[in-house]
């Protein structure tokens, strides 16, 4: 009889029980965009810091305050990516993100007066959009 009563709570107990799994799935962009060596600008800012806007829509209000933007760099044709900021070479390249958009820019990391070469060849920025949510 105790091996019944046993048994027949054992079955009431684990059938009270349930899981739930909320699952929460937030999503990861990418593209890549060639930035032509017509495409810089020198910064208005009196300093030759050099920048190219380019224009990614998908980066809304909620990327900029709950996800995060990550952009690299090919300076072969898309063989390898450097993420960015980094110095290469001489040359300090970062990236600032808004809604709309990506700005990455480029000086000479010795000394921002003085004007560094313009890339000769067509660069590849690869821009990572991570959307996501508050906790």
């Amino acid at each position: 009889m105790l091996t019944a009563i046993l048994a027949l709570s054992a079955v009431f107990c684990f059938g009270a029980c349930t899981k739930t799994v909320t699952q929460s799935v937030n999503q990861v962009y990418s593209a890549t965009y060639t930035i032509n060596p017509g495409d810089w600008t020198l910064d208005n800012s009196g300093l030759f810091y050099y920048k190219v806007d380019i224009s990614v829509p998908e980066i809304d209000d909620v990327v900029v305050q709950n996800g995060g933007v990550e952009v690299y760099l090919s300076f072969d044709g898309g063989t390898t990516f450097d993420a960015i900021p980094e110095t290469i070479a001489g040359i300090s390249y970062n990236a600032i993100h808004q809604v709309g958009g990506v700005t990455v820019g480029y000086y000479t990391a010795s000394n921002i007066a003085i004007q560094p070469s313009l890339p000769n060849a067509a660069v590849l920025a690869k821009v990572v959009i991570l959307d996501g949510k508050p906790l």
